[in-house]
Order: structure tokens, then C-alpha cells, then sequence
């Protein structure tokens, strides 16, 4: 169950029949929502079937018990349900431990309604829906799904038909910052739509009041649409990723340890095309002035769900424009001194401090080695490449993505290789620095996790191949690489991560 500041917030005015997204047993996000609870849990004396978390970090629940967070605090062959607490005399919120046909969304078996009135499933509970918005949390279900502005809601099924749920847009809509709004989808594209209403990047109209400012990222201030495979498109694009739970490294293909490497990566966006010459240029142009204002900020740019997670001071950055332009020169580069027929090329040459202050002028951050990962995999999908079709696909041709000592082409031209949120260029074209040191093997399990323990070498993790790459296996989603943060070579560049 949901939990803010150790306190469990519930909707007011309705009563939650229990629900969930399918009839597998692979973990709900949702679950995980969990921040904190009882120390009452199973087999703690005073305990009782009932209490917050009573199935989590005890002993193993049986048919009908909870409050669970996950399934495996349930007994074999069930599953933990989500809000399906008064279902079992519970309150809202509550998560018990049933079969998985109790949380199928169909009425099968014995059940008298959808995943209730049953022995297994626990009683059938009324429904009373909210007739104006509350703003508390879980105040949209499955069974109350939300109309356009109301929140909170934790999946595109607890909102009414052709809205999204869109994590971390509350304080668009006067609430908490970490709460979710139903949406249009073109909410979370990455993109002012000012036909649809927008008077800012993802703000303005039917997607809430503009909280962070309404122009493009630097650089793309005053319009750079030269990218994708026409030539046409933003470049400064970043589609969202949502909320996901996958295995990171793994496709059962190619990449098949069976170690358990599970990650939880809360939604975040990612920009849709690799960073370009000519969005560089901007950053070239501003820098003197910018560093001269002491930029960056030291622990800007962090991730909002990892402490320290940002710039230091001690990060080295050249001194000045000239210097930055020098450091671009590292035997064919992209880059030119003047604007020309490369601005569309994915930027080179860039070290590990560079490309974070570059993203941190332009209002984002590096993404974690988990997240690019969860991106590049499609989340549970766990592709086998970004495009992968079924998932298990193998399939990798030119058409798919710039690879074995291919031409750089302009950022985004492969139309098949787009991945499952639209992100162009996952593998191939250029290796792509991330947050993290390199370790192996990967910790694990992962929430919202980043490895910020330096090394000796002082490795840091680049991902998805280059254009220089001729073994298909470097372009799974699975493969890691790892480079010294002061390298600076011709099949490195960055893609950027947005909060």
C-alpha cells in the first residue's frame, strides 16, 4: 500500500474492490509504493493479520492475510493483491495475499463479481467513487478511474479512456510533487504541442499549470527540428519511460544468467535522439558565460531519488570555450568550428564531466546505467535490442541502427531501430556515458539505484554500442562497457535524462 512520509495517505470517499494488470504473477510497481510500515510484521508477537505491512519481512503469508508489498511475501501459487483490503474486512489500501485469478480483472470460478465474492477472493465491497477531485493518494482505481486533471493514480488503467498516467506531475495540478494526474498522452512526449493546448514543454492547458518555466531546453532555444530520419523532428524530444520492474542485463537470449539482478526504476524521461552537433553548439556558445557564473552548481543535476547523486566540485572541466573546442579534436570528429553539414551528427569526442555539465546546462542529468538499461530493454519486456519484435528477436540489419564501421548518419535516421518509448539510436552510433562508476558484478536488488562508489581506474559506464561496433552481441541492451571519465574518443557521445 502507498505510504507518504511514514503515514498511509488514503482516498477519501470510495471503497477499492480489488484489481490488477493481469493475471500473472510478475510484481506490480505499485506494490512497491510501500516507503514504510509496522515492525508488527507475521510472527512478531503482538502482531496481527490486519496490520500495515504484516507480510512484509515475516513470515510468509497465507490465503487471505496481509497488508503485503510483494508476491513473494505471499505462499506459493499466490500472489499479493492490490488494494483489495476490504474485500477481507480490511482498510482501503490494504494488499492481501490471493490466488492470481483474484486479481485477473474477469469474473471466473465461483466468484459472484470481478475478482471478489468468492472464498479465495474475499467478499464483494461496494464502490463508491469521488464525484470531485481530492487529491489524496490512490484516489484512482481500476474501479474509479479518473477523469482528465484528477489524480492520484498509479496506471494508465486506474484513468478514463484515452488519458495516461503521468508520474510526477503534481504540483502542476496544486498537489504533491510525486503524485500522478490522468492526462492526454501528448502530456508526456517531451514536446510543446501548442496545438493540443500547451503553453510550455508538457504544461499549459489540459496537462496543469506550468511549474518549471514553458521554453525548450537550451539547446534547442528557438527551434532545432533536424533531426530523425526526414530531418524534421525536435531534437530536443525526451518521451517518458514509465515506472518499470525488469531484470537488469538479461533478455533470455543472449543474455541469460539467471542471477537475480531485479530493478525498480521510477518514471523519468529520456531524450529521444543522442545529442547533436548542433545542440552542442548552443552549449559551446553559452559556456564561458555560464561556467564564469560558477556553473555547474555543485550537485546539480543529481537524480531526484539518489542522495549525492549530483556534480562535485572536484569534477574537471576545461576553463573556457576554446579549451572545451580543443578537447573536441580527437582524431575524426564530429565537430566543426563553424555550422555546417554535421550539425545533425551525434556529437564525439566528449569526456565523462563534459557530457554531465552539458546535460546540466541543459536542464537534465545523466541517466543512470539502470535506467538507460530499462529504456533499451523496453522495462519487463526485456528485449533482446531496442527494436526487438517479438522481444526475442534477434533480428539486426543497417536498417535497424549504425554499426560496423558505418558512416555516422543524422541522430535518429533508422527508423527500425526505434525502441518501445520511441528513443532512437539505444544501440549503435554512439557508446553513451551514464551515471554510474563500473562495478561488476551489478548490485543488486536495484530501486532507483546508481553505483557512486568511485574506482581506482576511475571507470565510468557507457552503453549501447557505436558505430564502430561490429559484434552484435555489443548491441544487446544487455551489454556494458566501461571507460576512463577523461576519455575522449570518436564513438562516445551522450544522450541526456530528464526529471
Amino acid at each position: 500500500m502507498k505510504v507518504l512520509g511514514g503515514v498511509a495517505s488514503l482516498g477519501l470517499g470510495l471503497a477499492i474492490a480489488s484489481a490488477c494488470s493481469s493475471a500473472d504473477v510478475v510484481e506490480d510497481p505499485r506494490h512497491l509504493e510501500d516507503g514504510q510500515g509496522s515492525s508488527l510484521t507475521k510472527g512478531t508477537p503482538g502482531a496481527q493479520n490486519g496490520d500495515i505491512d504484516y507480510c512484509t519481512g515475516g513470515d510468509i503469508c497465507l490465503l487471505g492475510e496481509g497488508d503485503c508489498d510483494y508476491n513473494t511475501d505471499c505462499a506459493p501459487g499466490l500472489v499479493c493483491g492490490w488494494d483489495n483490503g476490504p474485500n477481507f474486512g480490511m482498510p482501503p489500501l490494504w494488499d492481501v495475499c490471493v490466488p492470481p485469478s483474484c486479481r485477473n480483472q474477469i469474473q471466473d470460478g465461483d466468484e459472484t463479481g470481478v475478482d471478489c465474492g468468492s472464498p479465495e477472493c474475499g467478499a464483494c465491497v461496494t464502490i463508491v467513487c469521488p464525484t470531485e477531485p481530492n487529491h489524496y493518494a490512490n484516489t484512482c482505481t481500476t474501479a474509479c478511474p479518473c477523469p482528465q486533471g484528477w489524480g492520484d493514480c498509479d496506471s494508465d488503467a486506474e484513468c478514463q479512456p484515452g488519458l495516461v498516467c503521468l508520474e510526477g506531475n503534481g504540483e502542476q495540478f496544486d498537489s504533491h510533487p510525486s503524485f500522478a494526474y490522468c492526462v492526454p498522452d501528448h502530456c508526456g512526449n517531451g514536446v510543446q504541442d501548442s496545438a493540443s493546448g500547451e503553453t510550455g514543454v508538457d504544461c499549459g492547458g489540459p496537462c496543469g499549470k506550468c511549474v518549471y518555466g514553458s521554453t525548450e531546453p537550451p539547446s534547442c532555444e528557438g527551434g532545432l527540428d533536424i533531426c530523425g530520419a526526414a530531418g524534421n523532428e525536435n531534437c530536443c524530444a525526451s518521451p517518458g519511460v514509465p515506472t518499470v520492474i525488469y531484470n537488469r542485463n538479461y533478455d533470455g537470449v543472449l543474455h541469460t544468467d539467471p542471477t537475480d539482478k531485479s530493478a525498480w526504476i521510477a518514471k523519468f524521461h529520456l531524450d529521444k535522439f543522442e545529442v547533436n552537433v548542433g545542440r552542442f553548439r548552443q552549449f559551446v556558445n553559452a559556456y564561458d558565460a555560464w561556467v564564469g557564473a560558477g556553473n555547474p552548481a555543485v550537485n546539480s543535476g543529481r537524480h531526484p531519488f539518489i542522495p549525492d547523486s549530483g556534480w562535485k566540485a572536484d569534477f574537471p572541466l576545461p576553463a573556457d570555450a576554446a579549451t572545451l573546442t580543443s578537447n573536441l579534436s580527437c582524431g575524426s570528429p564530429t565537430w566543426t568550428a563553424s555550422p555546417g553539414a554535421n550539425e545533425a551528427l551525434p556529437i564525439n569526442c566528449v569526456d565523462w564531466p563534459t557530457a554531465f555539465a552539458f546535460c546540466i546546462w541543459d536542464q537534465g542529468r545523466l541517466p543512470t546505467e539502470a535506467e538507460w538499461n530499462a529504456a533499451a530493454a523496453g522495462g519487463e519486456q526485456q528485449r533482446v535490442y531496442p527494436w526487438s519484435s517479438p522481444p526475442s528477436s534477434t533480428t539486426l540489419t543497417s536498417a535497424h541502427a549504425v554499426y560496423n564501421f558505418a558512416s555516422l548518419e543524422r541522430v535518429g535516421s533508422k527508423l527500425a531501430g526505434v525502441g518501445r518509448w520511441s528513443h532512437m539510436d539505444l544501440a549503435g552510433s554512439m557508446w553513451e556515458w551514464t551515471l554510474d562508476y563500473y562495478v561488476s558484478p551489478l548490485p543488486a536488488p536495484c530501486t532507483n539505484c546508481a553505483n557512486l562508489t568511485s574506482n581506482v581506474q576511475d571507470w565510468r559506464v557507457a552503453r549501447g554500442g557505436s558505430h564502430a561496433t561490429s559484434a552484435p552481441l555489443n548491441l544487446t541492451g544487455g551489454f556494458r562497457s566501461f571507460l576512463g571519465a577523461a576519455s575522449r574518443q570518436i564513438h562516445v557521445g551522450v544522450r541526456c535524462a530528464r526529471n
